[in-house]
């Protein structure tokens, strides 16, 4: 288990390794003066960026202790804390793979059954799914004359994408919500080859499925507490979607006024949450520099690229370490 544990966090480390040399990649011939910029800044300048990505991260925390307490009405908000960056850990340290097993299970810990536990995260990510989608369709409802001028290019193939990622997230959606859907899934599930791994994972999907309706059908008994979610996630991505303009003004970098900068930040999340990606790494570079760069040049857009992944990225991998291991420390006491 020391092992195991040992090997997580240095794949963890060395993910943030791998992004770090793909900035040195992007910032070739250019990196003195992105460097420059980023040591000239003070504690006092990075005090606003860095209360807004722990702000985040406590939003999230708040909206894993509603849905938890369904089941635990004590449920502290420091325990939330550490499900949240658990998965966070999880998703840089296994690439995806692991984080939510480790949340269902610091929840199993704290007397929630595996699969209740699963459920519950998988609530927690259509209701975040959902609460991009709709604040960027009310921002793209108000600006939309303004982006099809700023941004032609984006303007004519957002469309299309917005479709897509419209028609994934509902099918989410349905999929927690509507039994019909379910039988659906349940249906093509039992289609799986009964031999190997491939009958394990039915077996698996089998479960999470009843898990996951099991817990949509209490959730959704409960119209305040999802009324509850919604605007928690809703202050949350507010904060997420202030960060580039707020890292482009503590780089003095001349962007888009707050409000159009709000869209902008809503569409990159918008097209990050459908893209696959590696230990958490990629397509968020990919949209940041693609939805910015026309309006703020390359150079100033990756800058503040780095400022922004400092922030949602290497800060909260490093604190998420101590989560990790404090759950461990926890089981290992257990076993004992």
């Amino acid at each position: 288990m020391e092992h195991k544990r040992g090997r997580m966090i240095l794949t963890g480390l060395l993910a943030l390794v791998a992004l770090s040399l793909i900035f040195l990649v992007l910032f070739r011939g250019n990196g003195a003066q992105a460097m420059e910029l980023l040591l000239a800044l003070s504690p006092a300048d990075l005090l606003l960026p860095l209360l807004l990505g722990a702000g985040y991260q406590w939003m999230d925390s708040w909206i894993c202790r509603s849905l938890v307490r369904l089941h635990i009405p004590t449920f502290s908000f420091y325990s939330a804390w550490k499900v949240v960056h658990l998965n966070i850990f999880g998703a840089v340290a296994s690439f995806g793979t692991a984080s939510v097993p480790l949340q269902s299970y610091a929840l199993h810990q704290k007397g929630i059954p595996v699969g209740a536990g699963v459920g519950l995260m998988t609530l927690e990510y259509v209701f975040h799914k959902c609460s991009i989608l709709l604040y960027a369709t009310v921002l793209l409802a108000a600006q939309w004359p303004w982006l099809r001028e700023a941004a032609p290019e984006l303007a004519r193939y957002l469309p299309p994408a917005y479709c897509v990622i419209a028609l994934i997230i509902t099918a989410l959606t349905l999929l927690c919500t509507w039994s019909k859907v379910q039988q659906i899934a349940r249906w093509a599930a039992e289609r799986l080859p009964e031999t190997g791994k491939w009958g394990l994972r039915k077996e698996k999907i089998q479960i999470q499925l009843d898990a996951l309706y099991a817990q949509s059908r209490l959730l959704l008994r409960d119209w305040r507490l999802c009324g509850k979610v919604l605007a928690l996630n809703g202050g949350k991505l507010f904060l997420l979607f202030v960060l580039p303009f707020v890292c482009m003004k503590t780089l003095g970098v001349p962007c888009p006024a707050f409000a159009r900068m709000q869209l902008l930040s809503a569409l990159m999340l918008l097209i990050t949450s459908v893209l696959p990606n590696v230990a958490g790494a990629g397509p968020t570079e990919f949209a940041f520099l693609m939805i910015f760069s026309p309006h703020v040049g390359g150079d100033a857009a990756l800058t503040a690229l780095l400022l922004y992944r400092l922030v949602t990225y290497y800060l909260p991998f490093l604190v998420s370490i101590f989560p990790f291991c404090t759950i461990q420390q926890v089981s290992k006491g257990k076993r004992k």
